[in-house]
């Protein structure tokens, strides 16, 4: 069975992949409704206006394009052929196992009105295992019908970057897990309107796999990079020419270190990857997260040595952090290493300012945080930094992890 284009669609979750495939999918034909539970959200879609800032071109049209609705009740799924859900999908602090309250949430509400003949395919990304475990037993549950008989589910992660969204929903190559083959077969004619690139139908399982994969392997990289720059700090030799020069030789392409790793899906995903793996089995991501979450520390520990060379006792510091989202040109903050660096000169007491150009509680008087800082610590590579006059630095400490200087 195919689905049409005319046939009613909801996408569940209206967030940063949630939002935009929805406005795909009302461009592509569907009659597209989404759902979410934050009013305003709803209030600004149903109102015509992007419910977050896009600095990425094309996605004021696409919305305008889409016809997109939002409402918060799941009674719209009655009426829908496919069922898209992307919402998020964290890690408990403590155990890094999955905690699934949203998606389970999301689940239940879908599946008390799953009507028959439906595809229910889940966009966010889940630990290997979760849709056998989860996504299949509470929507029978809560339906009281068979998936593979009376519905169909798959799996299809989201591939989607910061300030990239459009294009890698459009233009990435997308692996589908198909709870049955039909349902794959399915899932696969629904992206193939709007994938310009290969779409490899693989099981469920299998899928899970390879998204959590790819983003491991990203942390894994990132942290040695981390180290070794960490390690050229140690020798006192330059990180970014060693870089440099070992990128020269081929198949060599070592990652740029910075102040750790922010955003939603990479401090998570190495979590998700070995949540059903002994400790003795996944050492090396383990090492690896701990290593990225680690950085912001390291930092620290160099900022209060250079202080204290500079005769700035650390109870009258006062230090400007200089970029807040984790990503050049968005306004996002999850997991971002400038708040943990933040908690740590909370926790020492010492004064600091924040800046931000796209972050809107951050967009303050950046050369008047520059004058007033002992020290400088550049956190995000904005252009507006790169830019900074030489004589606002002069005899300034700054610390540039992200080699933006």
């Amino acid at each position: 069975m195919k689905l049409k284009n005319k046939d009613n669609a909801v996408v569940v979750g209206m967030g940063y992949v949630g939002f935009p495939l929805a406005c795909i999918l009302g461009r592509s034909g569907y009659s597209v409704t989404g759902i979410d539970v934050n009013e305003e959200r709803i209030l600004l879609i149903n109102s015509g206006k992007l419910p977050f800032v896009y600095y990425e071109k094309g996605i004021k049209e696409l919305f305008s394009q889409s016809k997109l609705k939002a409402t918060k009740d799941y009674k719209v799924c009655l009426e829908a052929k496919l069922i898209i859900i992307a919402v998020q999908t964290p890690v408990n602090e403590s155990s890094h196992q999955p905690e699934y309250r949203f998606l389970k949430s999301a689940l239940k509400s879908v599946g008390t009105n799953l009507r028959k003949g439906s595809l229910v395919i889940i966009e966010s990304t889940i630990a290997p295992g979760t849709t056998e475990k989860v996504v299949v037993p509470v929507l029978e549950e809560y339906s009281k019908l068979t998936a593979g008989k009376d519905f169909w589910i798959a799996h299809c992660p989201e591939r989607i970057s910061a300030n990239e969204t459009l294009v890698k929903l459009q233009k990435m190559p997308r692996v589908i897990g198909g709870h049955t083959p039909q349902a794959g077969e399915m899932a696969c004619d629904v992206y193939k309107k709007f994938v310009k690139n290969h779409i490899d139908s693989v099981d469920a399982l299998t899928a899970e796999v390879i998204k959590t994969a790819e983003n491991t392997y990203r942390d894994v990289q990132i942290a040695f990079a981390n180290q070794l720059e960490d390690i050229c700090h140690l020798y006192g030799v330059d990180f970014w020419k060693i870089r440099d020069l070992i990128n020269k030789m081929p198949e060599r392409n070592l990652h740029r270190a910075g102040p750790g790793v922010g955003g939603h899906c990479i401090p998570k995903d190495p979590w998700l990857l070995i949540s059903g793996v002994d400790r003795t089995r996944s050492g090396l991501v383990r090492m690896a997260r701990k290593i990225n979450q680690r950085r912001p520390q390291i930092l620290f520990d160099r900022l209060k040595l250079l202080l204290l060379k500079k005769n700035i006792p650390l109870k009258k510091a006062k230090i400007a952090l200089l970029g807040v989202s984790y990503f050049p040109k968005i306004d996002d903050i999850r997991n971002s290493p400038t708040l943990e660096f933040a908690k740590i000169l909370d926790k020492e007491n010492i004064k600091y300012r924040m800046h931000d150009p796209d972050v809107k509680l951050y967009q303050t008087d950046l050369a008047g945080i520059v004058e007033w800082a002992d020290a400088v610590s550049v956190m995000t590579g904005q252009a507006a930094y790169r830019d900074l006059p030489k004589n606002l630095l002069k005899r300034k400490i700054v610390l540039d992890p992200r080699h933006t200087l």
